[in-house]
C-alpha cells in the first residue's frame, strides 16, 4: 500500500515566500523491509547442570547393580549348600535302605533264637522280652 504526504514546512530563518515540498511514498522511507520474510527455528534445550545429578545417578545404579549381583550370588551359594545338604541326606537314606533288609533278617533270627531258648527253658519270659525290647 503507497500513498503519497506532501508536506510543508516553514523554516523561520528562511525567507518567508521559500517553503519546501517533501515527498514521501510511505512507510519508512526504505530503510526497512517492504515484504515480511518468513523465519522458521529449532530450539534445543538441554539442562547443563544435571550433568552432576546425572553423574551421582549413575553411581547409585552402579552400587545397586553390584548389589544385586552380590544378593544373586549369595542366593546361588545357599542353593548349592542346601543341593549338597539334599545329596547327603539322600545318600544316607539310601545306606540305611540297603542296610535294612539285613538289619530285619538279623531281628528275624535273634528273635527265633531267644523264642528256641525260651522254648527249652533256657531263658526266662522276662529275659526274652527285654531282649526283643532291642
Amino acid at each position: 500500500m503507497r500513498r503519497c504526504l506532501i508536506c510543508l514546512v516553514r523554516f523561520p530563518a528562511v525567507a518567508p515566500d521559500w517553503t519546501p515540498k517533501a515527498i514521501s511514498w510511505g512507510g519508512t522511507f526504505g530503510l526497512a523491509p517492504s515484504t515480511l520474510n518468513w523465519a522458521g527455528g529449532v530450539q534445543i534445550s538441554f539442562p547443563a547442570f544435571d550433568i552432576f545429578r546425572i553423574h551421582q545417578e549413575k553411581k547409585v545404579q552402579a552400587a545397586n547393580v553390584r548389589a544385586e549381583q552380590m544378593r544373586y550370588q549369595q542366593t546361588m551359594d545357599d542353593l548349592s549348600i542346601q543341593v549338597e545338604q539334599a545329596q547327603a541326606k539322600l545318600d544316607g537314606a539310601r545306606q540305611v535302605a540297603q542296610n535294612t533288609p539285613i538289619e530285619v533278617a538279623a531281628a528275624r533270627q535273634s528273635e527265633q533264637q531267644q523264642r528256641t531258648r525260651f522254648q527249652s527253658s533256657l531263658a526266662t519270659v522276662v529275659e526274652v522280652a527285654v531282649r526283643r525290647a532291642y
